[in-house]
């Protein structure tokens, strides 16, 4: 009986490692782990990284994973100064964060950036005042900047 039970067990555990190797090796699922990785990667670099820096220009960043839509929301506390941000100035800030990318493995930037051109992962921000007015906003397709390694 006991022998029964160790070699029913021990094929179950067989089993389900050869599952899980299996799955875990699927392109499919790499790349549906490879997109849950780049939204929290990029939300977490704008939320985390750029939120200070903007705080010392008096205001404050919000960024929310909806991918391949990243929204990045961005409140002046203070009286723009000036014409306030354009549009092509807001579009090359987000061209910038393809620099991020740069510190990945070779093999692993090639599969990013061929994720960014398939799922056409983009920016939409959005400007508002301190009283809560939007006014300012666009959208950038990242695989559509200028200085795109794969364009």
């Amino acid at each position: 009986m006991k022998r029964k039970i160790i070699v029913v067990l021990g094929l179950t555990l067989l089993f389900a490692l050869i599952g899980s190797f299996l799955i875990w090796n699927n392109p499919a699922v790499q790349k549906d782990l490879l997109r849950q990785y780049l939204g929290r990667m990029i939300v977490s670099k704008i939320n985390h990284h750029a939120n200070p820096t903007a705080f010392k220009w008096n205001m404050d960043i919000h960024a929310v994973n909806h991918y391949p839509k990243i929204r990045v929301k961005m409140k002046l506390r203070g009286q723009p100064v000036g014409n306030g941000v354009s549009v092509a100035q807001l579009q090359q800030q987000s061209c910038i964060f393809l620099k991020n990318f740069q510190t990945l493995k070779q093999s692993t930037r090639t599969k990013v950036y061929g994720l960014l051109i398939e799922d056409r992962l983009s920016f939409e921000i959005e400007i508002f005042n301190g009283a809560g007015q939007k006014i300012q906003s666009t959208q950038q397709v990242l695989a559509e900047c200028p200085h795109f390694p794969y364009a």
